[in-house]
């Protein structure tokens, strides 16, 4: 099993890579509750199926007010808007590459505060997040984890490369799931698409799941209907809507498991 450090991870929050800012994240919770009752002859423990509880805890980062990409001025008055956030953890200590872990979701903003930093010398930001009900969603998954399709980086061309085996199973899964974006620019509209296959062919590919039409700074959560078959592969493209000569994006997709 790989283990990571972290700096290793990178947060990626509405279109904006925060991972030059962030110095922590977490925890990422993933829990169902128990709750606790009592019979005359025993106690008892229930709980409620696909009710859990999601949470990004605090995300810690380095003050900048730096006009459209700085997270003062994305964040500081931010309060209760939801926000699309991919964390990738890259394995053996590198930056994710596709293939590593996500933990992914949308999130009510919380507080906001600016204070000292560790070294006295700076200052650093404070953005709580609520727990999620996975807005977009619309309560049919309730899994967090994923798989990272496309680590960011410049593309300026169709993908024809081999995809991602489904790492858990190794086999194609018929409990849907859904696809995560994150547009960090391009110099016109993107399409962003999830393709599968049942053999890793370039020519094998089907589109699975799309974004839309978007523009750059878009981020979103596009879900396929609980029950849809997801082949063993997956891969990212760009569709048909795209207009733009460049796009630098990441991209994952959570594979259900009947969560």
């Amino acid at each position: 099993m790989s283990r990571s450090v972290s700096k290793a991870t990178r947060v990626f929050v509405e279109g904006l890579d925060m991972s030059g800012y962030s110095r922590s994240i977490g925890p990422l919770d993933w829990t169902y509750e128990w709750a606790k009752d009592e019979a005359l002859a025993q106690e008892l423990y229930g709980y409620l199926p696909d009710q859990v509880t999601l949470g990004l805890g605090q995300l810690n980062a380095a003050f900048d007010n730096t006009a459209s990409i700085g997270p003062h001025e994305n964040f500081k008055d931010a309060e209760g808007q939801m926000r699309t956030v991919m964390v990738a953890i890259g394995r053996g200590g590198s930056a994710p590459v596709p293939g590593d872990p996500i933990y992914t979701g949308q999130f009510a903003q919380g507080s906001y505060l600016t204070d000292p930093g560790q070294t006295g010398q700076t200052l650093s930001a404070q953005m709580d997040f609520s727990h999620s009900a996975q807005a977009d969603l619309r309560g049919l998954y309730a899994i967090p984890w994923g798989v990272l399709l496309k680590a960011k980086g410049v593309i300026t061309g169709i993908n024809a490369a081999q995809g991602i085996l489904n790492p858990f199973t190794g086999i194609a899964t018929a409990h849907g799931g859904f696809m995560v974006y994150q547009v960090l620019a391009a110099d016109d509209d993107v399409e962003l698409t999830v393709q599968d296959a049942a053999t890793n062919v370039d020519g094998s590919f089907v589109d699975l799941v799309s974004s839309g039409v978007v523009g750059p700074g878009a981020s979103g959560i596009v879900p396929l209907a609980r029950g849809a078959t997801v082949e063993a592969y997956t891969r990212w493209q760009l569709g048909a809507g795209t207009q733009a000569t460049y796009v630098d994006f990441v991209l994952g997709f959570v594979r259900s498991f009947g969560q």
